[in-house]
């Protein structure tokens, strides 16, 4: 038995993270020349009618990578909805009066929706330190596709149950406020899944 099928799902995706994260710094030193110039101590306060001690403007400078010296803690949340739409051919192989296998294959459209929100600190190798906040909510349309292989029990003559596993795959989902992005890889994933059949 073979035919062709519309498919409605719905899928809730929650991501979130307090993870440390560290990365490597571009530190950057100048050194000024005094040229015999003996710098004063601080607090200085100059006369306000000559120039004080001039130094050269041309530094020597000196970048190195620092590694693991940004750290940036705090959290960040993301949570997707995802409607698909879809349509696709199956093929049932009776096994017994009670089995069947299903073959099936889906092309269809996910409409998303979501928003994210970051609270960091980072701390920079000198010591500094930056609070930033983002967030952001967006919607998108997506296409994807399944090929999936189920078993089903028949309980009765019109009800079935089963289980099965399948291979789907949706275009990323992305989120931006301009400054920040939050991604969702939907990508390709094997999903198991089980129900209930009822045939008219």
């Amino acid at each position: 038995l073979w035919g062709l099928k519309p498919v409605l799902r719905y899928n809730y995706f929650a991501v979130f993270s307090n993870e440390i994260v560290t990365s490597d710094a571009l530190v950057t030193t100048d050194t000024f020349a005094l040229n015999g110039i003996s710098p004063p101590s601080a607090p200085y306060s100059g006369n306000v009618d000559l120039p004080g001690p001039l130094i050269s403007d041309s530094p020597s400078r000196v970048s190195g990578r620092v590694a693991n010296a940004v750290l940036v803690t705090g959290s960040r949340r993301m949570d997707v909805h995802l409607v698909g739409l879809g349509f696709g051919p199956y093929l049932e192989v009776p096994l017994s009066e009670k089995w069947l296998v299903r073959l099936e294959g889906e092309l269809g459209l996910g409409i998303l929706h979501g928003d994210f929100e970051v609270n960091s600190t980072t701390r920079g190798p000198s010591g500094s330190v930056a609070v930033s906040t983002a967030s952001a909510r967006g919607s998108d349309a997506v296409f994807g596709g399944a090929i999936g292989l189920a078993a089903d029990y028949g309980v009765s003559e019109k009800v079935s149950v089963y289980g099965g596993i399948r291979y789907q795959y949706f275009q990323d989902f992305k989120i931006s406020d301009g400054a920040t992005e939050a991604s969702l890889e939907i990508g390709g994933n094997i999903a198991f899944s089980s129900g209930l059949v009822y045939r008219f």
